[in-house]
């Protein structure tokens, strides 16, 4: 889904040797040791508040020092919208509430008539506020509840009844599909991010570094300009609302002028 994007992208997969905290820390800290790439993309998460403290605290360490590396690290928000832990509660997902991580939420698109599209907040979007992440500072500006670290950031398509179609083998048949979640909107992003980097490497210009300080520091016009804001729907706690909202962030790109804002 990166490459559907970014269709001429050398996309490295990393796979870890075990399913467990351990086997993610080494895989990631071989993604940075190899520094092969400016884009990370991980469409998984887990329920923040059941998450070990020491889990939380191991892997902020090696997310800032990908932030450090100039790597942005774009992270699904969630399929259970404001319901991360999927017990009836109030939760955000991890690693997506970390501060070093550009979260990836979800919107349902449609086309209207004279092809123009159309975006509501999709109700699996995860989003909501962290319980143990300060606020960034790049955060201070939301307003309410938002008194700590809260996601989604940005959102692009992820609802399955409008997703992507892919040629996938299942059980031995090839055969079109359409996937959807929010897991299929990150590495979208990631994609695009590629597109971004290529062309800043063309110009002779550095790599852009960690993306959400850039977004949330956008002046109401540039954001206009560049993002698609969603303003319907909700994903359980939380309703999309003008602005930044705990369903689909800023909302989705508008592709080619964000493209060019970035590349400046």
């Amino acid at each position: 889904l990166a490459g559907l994007i970014a269709p001429g992208a050398n996309i490295h997969v990393y796979a870890s040797a075990e399913n467990s905290h351990a086997g993610e820390m080494f895989m990631f800290t071989s993604i940075l040791d190899d520094d092969l790439a400016k884009v990370i993309n991980y469409s998984w998460g887990r329920c923040e508040n059941l998450t070990p403290a020491e889990y939380l605290h191991e892997d902020s360490k090696i997310y800032a020092r990908a932030v450090a590396q100039g790597v942005n690290i774009m992270v699904a928000s969630g399929d259970n919208g404001s319901d991360g832990c999927k017990n009836n509660t109030v939760s955000a997902d991890w690693p997506s509430a970390s501060v070093y991580i550009v979260s990836v939420g979800g919107t349902t698109a449609t086309v209207l008539p004279g092809n123009r599209l159309h975006e509501i907040a999709w109700s699996g979007s995860g989003g909501g506020i962290s319980t143990n992440i300060e606020s960034p500072f790049w955060q201070n500006n939301l307003k309410g509840p938002f008194s700590k670290r809260s996601i989604p950031d940005v959102s692009f398509n992820a609802d399955p009844n409008s997703g992507e179609s892919i040629w996938t083998t299942v059980r031995g048949v090839s055969t079109w599909m359409k996937v959807g979640g929010t897991s299929m909107a990150s590495p979208q992003w990631s994609g695009f991010l590629a597109l971004v980097g290529e062309m800043r490497a063309s110009q002779g210009k550095n790599t852009i570094g960690y993306i959400n300080p850039i977004i949330y520091a956008m002046t109401p016009q540039s954001r206009a300009e560049t993002f698609h804001d969603t303003t319907f729907g909700g994903n359980g706690a939380f309703i999309a609302s003008s602005g930044w909202d705990a369903v689909t962030g800023w909302g989705s790109m508008q592709a080619d002028s964000l493209f060019q804002y970035m590349i400046q």
